[in-house]
């Protein structure tokens, strides 16, 4: 059995159920109207076959109406033709299942009925009733017609949601990677800055710098262009870029963690805690000659991942919202928080309970496949 004979007998199924529920409904209305005249005789049976042989041949010119529809829709251009060529179709299809009604109700079920004196008077005049029947028929034509370019339209609409959903989406995607794109290339350029400042200075140092930078450019390269990873790889990633901080500036730089272990799991935006961390250094060690203190912490809270990166810095001065404006790290993390998150998540500037910035990083508790093998701090 192929596809489309199997599509066509759920067609026909599904027709000759839709008008056995016609039949139904018109012989019971009948049914009961009449049983409020006392002298009625009809049976039920006798109802049920009246209307059976008026609405069940539509099941055989159905299909055929339901191509016109769509072969012919009234959208575009040069619908008056089409709507011609519908009510000229539909003239002689209309015809047709009245003329085959008709024949139905005049010869084989007028004698199976057998109706009573008086219920059958309207057979007497053929030209009548076929009229009748005809003027129904337009009717149910028209109703095919609607249902079937109603339901193309509800059809082409989601399409059309979809497509548009769909291109937002990859429009999403797509600047959700040239902003991730946009941080690599801008620790790249901070990191081979700090590099040329020493090169001369210290050979050994710089050396040892180019050794952690081709380390965590490596990895970097290695990791999987997704826009989430586990806390747990951010982290790993974020050890690397502190080695290369640590080695140019020695004792200088200190750094803790406070990190809940049932938050390594959980998915953060890619290369998204480097940026973090070199702002609080940048804004809280670079300033004091005796260096400082950065602290990464996470915890999970009614639902919610926190990432807090604190330094013990000068602190904020007057205007920490104009800071979350000029870098360019933090200026992209917000724009891939909106992109991932929508107004689900928040990139909060704020003085730290001793003193010094703190960045919170505040978004969904989510957790999904594990990144690579590795320990993760606690």
């Amino acid at each position: 059995m192929t596809s489309r004979f199997r599509s066509a007998a759920r067609t026909l199924l599904f027709l000759a159920g839709v008008f056995l529920v016609v039949t139904l409904f018109f012989t019971t209305s009948n049914f009961f109207y009449k049983r409020l005249d006392p002298d009625h005789t009809i049976t039920l049976r006798q109802d049920f076959l009246l209307y059976a042989v008026r609405w069940l041949p539509w099941v055989v010119f159905a299909p055929a109406a339901i191509g016109l529809a769509r072969r012919f829709p009234l959208r575009g251009r040069g619908w008056p033709g089409r709507v011609a060529v519908l009510a000229g179709a539909g003239l002689v299809l209309v015809t047709l299942e009245s003329l085959l009604s008709f024949a139905l109700y005049r010869f084989p079920v007028a004698r199976l009925v057998a109706l009573p004196p008086g219920e059958g008077l309207y057979l007497l005049d053929p030209w009548l009733t076929h009229l009748n029947y005809l003027h129904n028929n337009i009717l149910t034509y028209l109703a095919i017609l609607g249902a079937v370019w109603g339901l193309d339209y509800l059809r082409l609409y989601r399409e059309k949601e979809l497509a548009a959903s769909r291109l937002e989406t990859e429009l999403a995607r797509a600047n959700l990677l040239a902003l991730r794109s946009q941080l690599h290339p801008h620790f790249l350029f901070n990191t081979l800055h700090m590099i040329s400042a020493v090169v001369y200075q210290d050979p050994g140092l710089a050396d040892r710098l180019i050794g952690r930078l081709s380390d965590l450019l490596r990895v970097t390269l290695q990791e999987p262009d997704a826009a989430k990873v586990p806390l747990r790889r951010e982290l790993e990633i974020l050890d690397l870029y502190l080695e290369i901080m640590k080695t140019r500036f020695g004792g200088r730089l200190a750094v803790s963690y406070e990190v809940a272990p049932e938050t390594l799991p959980a998915l953060v935006p890619s290369f998204s805690l480097q940026p973090l961390v070199e702002n609080a250094i940048k804004h809280g060690l670079l300033p004091r000659a005796e260096g400082g203190k950065v602290s990464i912490a996470a915890d999970r809270n009614d639902g919610r991942l926190v990432v807090l990166v604190s330094d013990n810095g000068p602190g904020l001065g007057r205007d920490p919202g104009a800071l979350l404006e000029k870098g360019v790290g933090l200026k992209n993390i917000r724009s891939r928080l909106h992109g991932l998150y929508g107004a689900g998540a928040a990139l909060r500037l704020e003085t730290g309970p001793a003193g010094g910035a703190r960045v919170a990083l505040d978004i969904p508790f989510e957790t999904g496949p594990a990144g690579p093998a590795g320990q993760g701090k606690g």
